[in-house]
């Protein structure tokens, strides 16, 4: 409270959603005694799948839209067809489909999709609905019919469970990861991976590649205001803009809000033709998507949306 710092959840909203999370951490801090007079989350990155999309899919004029139906999907269909209105006019909707949250049947969605012979299908869906929903999609054959973009599956832990001949193995589908631990060859990052999973059996997926991320960032501030007590001075190093080594390279976290402007790689799920990595990765098309200016709100929009919301 003196500080005047904000309580934020990170990373887990990509696993179980942003509205989920932000409600259960408020529940969860009233059963400790807390006082919340008010609260709002933001969406803070771009549509980097989209954007990538973009540069991919000039010829598509027929788009379905199939996403869960609550706010985090709403979000990432609505900033999905923002950026093909400005970018793709010629792209029409021609369906959408919004399955609750927990779905176990998707085969009326599947089907609905089929019939709307879509150039592209758009899609949030992730954790274990995309599980179950590309087992079915597998049955009918659906990826190998029509391009499918999914901006969540690149981050998805689920992967790492996945072997060729696996129904749910996303193969085909167009996603996003900021951490594709297996394209950096750096001692460091091969390092960690590889202690990663001798102690786990996994592979660390976005995840697991941000909590040393944080930590060098942490570091490095500490090093910068020279004290670990002292924590007004740690506070403003991170309200200065400074860049740190991190496991993918040279990464820089602005002062207005804190946030680090990692790059995006977004690119096919598929096979490794090196045989080294079992599960489903990144292996074509791939590209990284380094604009902050398209992939991260500025500063200026972040203080409109904050006040905005408290408004």
């Amino acid at each position: 409270e003196k500080s005047s710092l904000p309580a934020a959840g990170d990373d887990l909203m990509d696993q179980i959603g942003a509205t989920i999370l932000h409600m259960d951490l408020l529940r969860l801090l009233i059963e400790r005694g807390v006082q919340i007079e008010e609260s709002y989350q933001l969406d803070i990155g771009g549509g980097t799948e989209s954007l990538s999309t973009l540069e991919r899919g000039k010829d598509v004029k027929r788009i379905y839209c199939l996403n869960p139906d609550y706010a985090y999907g709403h979000s990432c269909h609505d900033a999905f067809i923002d950026h093909w209105k400005k970018h793709a006019p010629q792209a029409k909707v021609v369906g959408e489909g919004w399955p609750p949250l927990g779905s176990t049947d998707f085969t009326s969605y599947i089907t609905a999709i089929l019939a709307a012979k879509p150039d592209l299908v758009q899609s949030s869906i992730f954790g274990g609905d995309a599980v179950i929903f590309m087992k079915q999609a597998s049955a009918y054959g659906l990826l190998q019919k029509v391009k499918f973009v999914d901006q969540d599956l690149g981050i998805m832990p689920f992967l790492n469970n996945l072997r060729k001949g696996d129904p749910a193995a996303p193969i085909g589908v167009l996603t996003a990861t900021n951490y594709p631990f297996y394209l950096f060859d750096d001692p460091e990052n091969v390092d960690f991976y590889a202690e990663v999973y001798k102690r786990s059996g996994w592979y660390p997926d976005m995840m697991g590649g941000h909590p040393p991320l944080y930590l060098k960032f942490l570091k490095a501030a500490i090093e910068k205001a020279g004290t670990t007590t002292e924590i007004e001075k740690v506070i403003d190093v991170f309200d200065k803009r400074f860049t740190v080594k991190t496991l993918i390279g040279e990464i820089e976290m602005r002062g207005c809000d804190h946030q680090t402007l990692v790059p995006y790689w977004v690119g096919i799920l598929g096979w490794d033709p090196k045989g080294k990595f079992p599960m489903p990765i990144l292996v074509d098309e791939i590209v990284k998507m380094d604009n902050n200016d398209e992939l991260y709100h500025s500063c200026e929009e972040i203080k409109q949306i904050r006040a905005t919301v408290k408004g």
